[in-house]
């Protein structure tokens, strides 16, 4: 179980408290809807994400309910997402179901309705025996078809990690809803006692706080179709997204997969600088969270914005960017740092020694594809990556062809 958010999210212009049980009604006048809630798939800082099913639906349908806080953008996020047309074209980005507001006691809360999800981690644990790493290629490959439709229509995603990409789950539906109440149990919940955790109003709060359950780890134990099922891969999140030309907006990737172009400004010109990222930005997004997936580790293992994680960055490249050249030689801790590309080289094949003999899930030749692929991504200089057209065109993508 994941842990619970943040009970003191729980106020004015927060979020917004919920039970399991309670129904939620869209207020679309052609096609209204109702959703009861069955149990938490996730949480945020600025949303809290639901398993429901859909009241008046002709057949079984469950859905994912994004209720976002009362002092989040939601209207950036459905402006984004209704400009991406449902075609075959866009099938690796996940769709805007519906959306509609409630007002409760800490404000009016936007609903984003999406299909249910599943987390890529949650997979990474239940597939000690590398089953799905003979499909890793083909899932790469989904994002970034995903990654182009989003930057064909001018769309910079500003937040491609491990946790914005999720596994579809066509077959849910299938299941009867007893059956996924009896494998999940009663849900776990922690009862808040407003004596413990002041508020202006105790009606700001929700009676308990519910831990978030995997519907992957359902869908593999109790589905064969979906263990049988090449996987298909959907980019989620777009609410920091923003429209190449016409929009600013702070970028806010985590540090292991945020673009250096980023971090240095970050860095060197103010703490408080977060400048709006960029389509190559993404591509070096992308990079880190391709070796994520491939080889279940982080490419960077620092956590912070300081002279160490620049370190990393430059010795991975071989190379220190010419706009980073006063501050570098001004520093005492970078400037007796040796970059090279041989010293580049060197750490390359030292990961690439460690993956061959320790995951044994890839072939040394696949592994090198990977490498290459990897590399020419990971340039300092924006300019020298690769548009992710060029990237889908990369030869470890060939064998995969035929499954995204």
């Amino acid at each position: 179980m994941w842990e619970v958010e943040d009970v003191h999210r729980y106020t004015t212009g927060g979020l917004h408290p919920i039970r399991i049980g309670d129904v939620l009604s869209s207020s679309r006048e052609s096609s209204p809807q109702q959703y009861r809630i069955l149990n938490k798939l996730g949480h945020g800082s600025f949303a809290t994400v639901w398993l429901a099913e859909m009241l008046n639906a002709p057949s079984r349908q469950y859905v994912a309910l994004k209720v976002c806080a009362a002092d989040a953008d939601p209207c950036h996020e459905t402006d984004i997402l209704r400009r991406i047309p449902e075609i075959e074209e866009t099938r690796n980005v996940l769709r805007l179901r519906d959306s509609f507001s409630v007002e409760g006691p800490n404000g009016i809360h936007t609903v984003l309705v999406h299909d249910v999800l599943g987390n890529i981690l949650d997979l990474i644990l239940l597939d000690p025996d590398g089953q799905y790493a003979k499909q890793m290629s083909s899932m790469c490959r989904q994002v970034a078809c995903g990654l182009a439709a989003l930057h064909r229509r001018g769309i910079v995603h500003g937040d491609i990690h491990i946790m914005n990409v999720g596994i579809a789950l066509p077959t849910l539906e299938k299941h009867p809803l007893e059956d996924i109440k009896g494998f999940f149990g009663r849900p776990d919940c922690t009862v808040i006692r407003s004596q413990e955790h002041p508020t202006e109003r105790p009606e700001s709060l929700p009676p308990y706080l519910v831990s978030s359950i995997s519907p992957v780890h359902y869908m593999m134990k109790m589905d064969a179709v979906f263990r049988e099922t090449f996987l298909q891969l959907q980019i989620m999140d777009l609410g920091n997204a923003i429209i190449c030309d016409e929009q600013e907006r702070p970028y806010c990737t985590p540090i292991n997969g945020c673009a250096p172009e980023l971090v240095f400004q970050k860095i060197v010109n103010s703490e408080s600088v977060r400048p709006s990222p960029t389509k190559e930005c993404d591509i070096w997004s992308f990079a880190c969270l391709i070796y994520r997936l491939v080889f279940s580790s982080s490419l960077f293992y620092l956590c912070g914005y300081n002279d160490v994680m620049l370190h990393s960055m430059a010795m991975i490249c071989g190379e220190v960017p010419l706009e980073w050249k006063d501050y570098w030689d001004s520093n005492e801790f970078l400037s007796q740092k040796n970059i090279s590309q041989e010293t580049a080289d060197a750490e390359w094949q030292l990961r690439r020694e460690h993956v061959v003999k320790c995951t044994r899930k890839h072939s040394e030749a696949e592994v090198d594809q990977i490498i290459s692929l990897l590399r020419s991504m990971l340039k300092l200089d924006p300019k020298q990556r690769p548009s992710i057209e060029e990237v889908l065109q990369h030869e470890w993508f060939k064998s995969s062809l035929a499954l995204a």
